[in-house]
C-alpha cells in the first residue's frame, strides 16, 4: 500500500513539474509568435500567412487570433483542431471549421487543396484562377508535364500555370495551330525537354 502511495505522489510531482515547464515556455503579450498555442493569452494576432505575429489579449480591438478552435481565423488547416481551415470568400477571411466530408474545401498542401502561397503546396504550385487577377487564394496543382502550359514566374504569390516538372524547361510555344500557322502569342509557354548539343 505504501509503494502505491509513493508512486502516486511521484507521478503527481512529475506532472506538476511538466506543467510548470510547459507554462514557462509560453510567450508573454507582445512576444513574437506563430500559433495561438504559443502564447499565455492563447492568442497570436496575425494579418498575413507569411511571417510571425505577436501575442495579445483576445479582448484587444481588431484582433485575429490564429487558430486552433472552431471559428478562429486561420491560414493553414494543420493549425485548426478540426484539421480544416476554410477560406470562404478569401484566404484572409478563413476560419477553422469542422471537417465534414470531401465537399468542404480546406487550405492544405495536397493537390486539390486550397492554398494562399506556392510554398504551402507540396508541389510548390498554388494556381489561381485565370479570369480573376484580384484572387486571394488558389488550388494546389501538380507541376506541368511535357507540352502543358507553364509560367516562368508566379503572378504575385500564385501561378496562372504551374512551373515545369523536373527535367523540363518552360519555353516559348512555337507549335502550329490547325491552319498550320505558328501560334503568335509571346506570353504562351509550354514545358519542353531541353535541347542539348552533342559534342
Amino acid at each position: 500500500m505504501a509503494k502505491h502511495q509513493i508512486m502516486t505522489i511521484l507521478l503527481f510531482v512529475c506532472l506538476s513539474l511538466c506543467f510548470e515547464v510547459a507554462q514557462s515556455k509560453l510567450k508573454k503579450d507582445g512576444d513574437p509568435c506563430i500559433y495561438s498555442d504559443d502564447c499565455e493569452s492563447r492568442c497570436c494576432d496575425r494579418d498575413s500567412p507569411k511571417g510571425s505575429g505577436k501575442c495579445v489579449l483576445r479582448s484587444s480591438p481588431g484582433v485575429r487570433c490564429y487558430g486552433p478552435n472552431y471559428g478562429d481565423p486561420c491560414f493553414h488547416s494543420h493549425q485548426c483542431n478540426s484539421g480544416c481551415c476554410n477560406h470562404g470568400t478569401s484566404v484572409y477571411k478563413a476560419f477553422c471549421v469542422p471537417k465534414h466530408d470531401k465537399t468542404r474545401k480546406c487550405l492544405g498542401p495536397d493537390n486539390g487543396d486550397y492554398c494562399a502561397l506556392n510554398t504551402l503546396c507540396k508541389s510548390g504550385c498554388c494556381r489561381g484562377p485565370l479570369y480573376d487577377r484580384s484572387y486571394k487564394s488558389g488550388i494546389c496543382n501538380p507541376k506541368a508535364a511535357e507540352n502543358e502550359k507553364c509560367n516562368l514566374e508566379p503572378i504575385g504569390e500564385l501561378y496562372y500555370y504551374c512551373p515545369c516538372e523536373s527535367g523540363l524547361v518552360c519555353e516559348k510555344d512555337t507549335s502550329r495551330n490547325t491552319t498550320n500557322q505558328i501560334i503568335n502569342d509571346p506570353n504562351r509557354r509550354i514545358c519542353k525537354k531541353p535541347i542539348t548539343a552533342n559534342n
